[in-house]
């Protein structure tokens, strides 16, 4: 308890229909976790299958830190 936690995180992997977003936790500069989240991107509305990464999400996703 008391500790300050540092969130590091960014895109880890591009797919056609999905990708990854990498996090890193610190405390003192000491790793304390790994995790990775995977998002598939479905078209609004309903459950009709995966689609491709919008070109707009890409765009505003690409210069985040790795």
């Amino acid at each position: 308890y008391g500790d300050v936690l540092d969130v590091d995180c960014g895109i880890a992997r591009w797919g056609r229909t999905s990708f990854d977003v990498a996090f890193r936790g610190t405390v003192d500069a000491r790793p304390v976790f790994t995790a990775t989240i995977t998002y598939v991107c479905v078209p609004p509305g309903g459950p009709k299958g995966a689609i491709a990464v919008p070109e707009l999400l890409r765009a505003n996703l690409a210069d985040a830190p790795r």
